[in-house]
């Protein structure tokens, strides 16, 4: 039996190798394809979420962000102000490489932010997957936004993050 099964492992593992490099090759050239990949980690993170429970701190999260990608950064102070609340943050991987996710609810809504180290993209708002995705650089950095809320409720948010973000 195992000797008949080896051609279908080894056929398996080739096509996940070229289908891992047509991945990394369109994310990195594809804003559309790169926030298809994140929406559906937004989806899978918060319904993993929904069915855990977790809720983090700021404090939390920013050390977590520290130790795992060596961003000092500050979360937004106040994201009350743009009726955001801080669910938490964990790590995801993408086509190119470990990224930062940070989950909030915006009234109510699931709202994701990512952040992609070593990485400038163009400042755009793709939609996809019935969902908006606001994506801008800051420094090597790139950040995404990915909410299924309206448009101009995406655009606020990102402008609220993008700015309050230290």
């Amino acid at each position: 039996w195992i000797s008949r099964a080896t051609p279908w492992a080894l056929a398996a593992s080739l096509v996940l190798v070229v289908g891992g490099a047509f991945l990394y090759q369109a994310t990195e050239s594809s804003s559309r394809v790169l926030a298809a990949e994140l929406t559906a980690d937004h989806v899978k993170c918060l319904a993993m979420n929904a069915a855990f429970g977790m809720h983090h701190t700021a404090t939390t999260v920013e050390a977590s962000m520290r130790s795992g990608f060596g961003w000092n950064m500050h979360l937004p102070e106040e994201p009350s102000r743009a009726g955001l609340e801080l669910i938490g943050s964990r790590p995801c991987l993408y086509g190119e490489g470990k990224i930062a996710h940070i989950m909030y609810r915006h009234d109510g809504q699931p709202v994701s932010l990512f952040m992609l180290p070593r990485t400038a993209r163009a400042e755009e708002l793709v939609e996809v997957l019935g969902h908006e995705a606001a994506i801008w650089c800051d420094g090597n950095r790139t950040f995404v936004l990915v909410s299924g809320e309206p448009r101009r409720n995406v655009e606020r948010m990102a402008a609220f993050v993008h700015a309050s973000l230290k």
